[in-house]
């Protein structure tokens, strides 16, 4: 019988790797970004990998070091969310997770740019609502609030009552005090 050796995958190299305490709260903790970035990308690497019954990568210490580089580049809340359990069916290509990464990094910033929005609309509101306080109340420009609409018939009636205004006033100036004005004449007598 051949004796067999012992041969210890990619992930339990990776793992020995990590700290000792293995705390996420420490990690997160530290003042380098970058630091803190590669060694939960580590972490999360070995948990998304750690997840599968099997993986069959041709160089799995490659593949393990893709997946760690693709997760070093993107923020941790990111790579915990990338990472969660049931998100994949199989093993993640490189190119896969990268494409998840970014999914979630532009849900991210999508998030913060809608809210950097509203708070510059609740500003701008806040700011007008301010000016319109100072100024006095404009007329309004509703209709109940404006007189009925003149119609074309209404204009002639009207500017036919100032001719005949003109014509009377000038009549009576022009005419001798003891005759009859045009005005006065009784129209039945006309013809008579």
């Amino acid at each position: 019988m051949k004796q067999l050796k012992l041969v210890t995958a990619p992930v339990v190299d990776q793992l020995s790797r990590l700290p000792v305490n293995g705390s996420n709260k420490g990690l997160r903790e530290k003042d380098d970004e970058r630091d803190q970035r590669s060694q939960m990308a580590t972490l999360n690497a070995t948990a998304l990998v750690g997840r599968f019954r099997k993986c069959e990568a041709d160089e799995p210490g490659i593949y393990f070091g893709t997946l760690e580089c693709v997760l070093a580049g993107h923020d941790v809340e990111i790579q915990e969310e990338a990472i969660k359990p049931g998100t994949w069916e199989f093993p993640p290509t490189d190119y896969e997770l990268r494409e998840r990464c970014e999914l979630l990094a532009n849900r991210v910033a999508r998030a913060k740019e809608r809210e950097e929005n509203l708070r510059k609309q609740f500003e701008e509101r806040r700011r007008l609502d301010a000016i319109h306080a100072e100024h006095k109340a404009l007329p309004s420009c509703r209709m109940r609030d404006s007189p009925p609409p003149v119609t074309k018939a209404e204009l002639e009636r009207r500017e036919a009552e100032q001719v005949l205004a003109r014509y009377e006033a000038a009549a009576k100036a022009s005419a001798r005090p003891s005759d009859l004005s045009v005005f006065e004449l009784d129209p039945a007598t006309w013809n008579g």
